[in-house]
């Protein structure tokens, strides 16, 4: 019983959180060496589920303190574990919060997540012509379209600012009609990767699907190509309705980590001074799903 009462205390900030994620989808028993199975996060009914579980959870209701918390504590929790509630989140919200005591659980979450296919120090660099590596602001934007999940780990935050601003492009798309949503579907935007630095790894549209459960997203205002009068006004539209929406602000402080769905939420950075000290790690990630809508499942092979 005091094993349990201290992994309530570990989540005393997560405010209403499922345990499903440590039962397999059958028959809601512990899997082996108490590690999770890979599953789609649907919490089992107080009927079938044991007792304790439940217990542990009214624990952790009991000893919430700030309700509305987004920030996952990552402390002796398994990092397949952290991974599975990291997924629930960004299916339900498309961001994610968590904090780590290492950046190699932050990898180990990544992992559990999918296929990681690039790591990269984000930082200043004199001189440097790449939005990332310069101090002044980035435009609200996507990082191509390969990875469908970007995540940060804060090793170092700037001592005035380095917030992260956030914006849903969901909402905004739907305020469009479905003819401005076809002039950005008819919009290719080149996208790089490590593969062919310098050079375009390929084109793709600013918006695939056509209903919204299939919506992808894919802009960086500064790769777009020569457009036609019509897809500059569904670009400009697009634009317009972006600035009609409230933004999401989150500064990370050290070992603090931010997950995002990269195919729904656009992410941008207010500029920083000369000689910033701010120090991120920034992982691309694939994970199994082929649209927006489908369920994160952890990865098992990945976590091995």
């Amino acid at each position: 019983m005091v094993g349990l009462q201290v992994l309530a205390i570990l989540y005393r900030f997560l405010g209403k959180r499922d345990f499903a994620q440590y039962y397999s989808d059958g028959d809601n028993t512990p899997t082996s060496q108490g590690r999770p199975s890979p599953v789609k996060l649907q919490l089992p009914s107080e009927e079938s589920a044991p007792a304790w579980q439940f217990g542990v959870r009214k624990q952790i209701r009991n000893l919430t303190c700030q309700e509305n918390t987004e920030v996952l504590i990552m402390n002796s929790i398994l990092p397949e574990a952290m991974a599975n509630l990291i997924a629930n989140d960004l299916c339900e919200a498309g961001i994610a919060r968590a904090s780590f005591d290492s950046l190699e659980n932050f990898m180990s979450a990544c992992k559990g997540l999918g296929q990681i296919l690039s790591i990269e120090d984000i930082s200043l660099i004199p001189g440097s012509r790449r939005h990332v590596s310069s101090p002044y602001s980035i435009p609200l934007h996507s990082d191509g379209p390969v990875a469908d999940v970007v995540a940060w780990f804060c090793i170092r935050q700037d001592k005035d600012d380095g917030e992260s601003i956030l914006m849903d492009s969901i909402p905004a798309l739907r305020f469009l009609d479905s003819e401005i949503r076809h002039h950005l579907a008819s919009v290719n935007m080149p996208y790089f990767d490590q593969s062919s630095p310098g050079r375009p790894s390929g084109y793709c549209p600013v918006l695939r699907g056509d209903e919204e459960p299939e919506w992808r997203i894919n802009y960086a205002p500064w790769l777009l190509p020569e457009m036609s009068d019509s897809q500059k006004a569904a670009i400009a539209a697009f634009e317009d309705s972006l600035s009609r929406l409230t933004a999401t602000k989150i500064r990370l402080e050290r070992s603090q980590s931010l997950f995002v769905d990269n195919w729904r939420i656009l992410h941008a950075r207010g500029p920083l001074k000369s000689g910033s000290q701010r120090h991120l790690k920034r992982a691309w990630l694939r994970t199994g799903r082929t649209s927006m809508m489908e369920t994160i499942v952890r990865n098992t092979e990945g976590t091995r």
